[in-house]
């Protein structure tokens, strides 16, 4: 990997990590039903799911995308 490559790869991975409790936090609001009954495995697995890194990808890109407008990341998060 050349030091190009890598300092890009470092500066991405620093953007995802300063922005990633706030994706995670909007992706676990969006499955919250506080379901009793047997459908509560339906929100287990949606859970599940969540836990992919790439369900992040579009919201980085769209607080990125932000970014460069001087918008703040809040106003583009659900």
């Amino acid at each position: 990997m050349s030091l190009k490559t890598h300092n890009r790869h470092n500066i991405i991975h620093r953007f995802f990590e300063q922005y990633r409790p706030i994706i995670d936090s909007e992706l676990l609001k969006s499955v919250q039903f506080q379901l009793d009954d047997g459908r509560s495995i339906l929100e287990d697995a949606m859970t599940y799911t969540l836990d992919c890194r790439a369900k992040r990808i579009r919201p980085l890109i769209v607080i990125a995308s932000a970014s460069l407008f001087n918008i703040s990341p809040d106003s583009v998060m659900p």
